[in-house]
């Protein structure tokens, strides 16, 4: 959504090169979000299911899902 308004506020001064630049890391952010959710609910499903894991691995699994409850 903010890629898009950013480009078409631009317009016609927009290069290929910034077009490029702007699309791939628009891409590896999207990229990033899913590899850090898949990580991090794998994270938790493997702590959750063993009731042994320590507690401090299981506050670190939640820390890096940023406290949400829906990861």
């Amino acid at each position: 959504m903010v890629m898009g308004a950013v480009r078409s506020h631009i317009g016609e001064a927009e290069d290929r090169f910034f077009a490029t630049v702007f699309l791939g890391s628009g891409l590896l952010f999207v990229a990033m979000l899913f590899a850090v959710a898949a990580g991090t609910g794998s994270l938790l499903a493997a702590l959750d299911r063993h009731p042994r894991a320590s507690r401090h691995l299981w506050d670190c699994g939640r820390r890096s899902r940023g406290g949400r409850g829906w990861a």
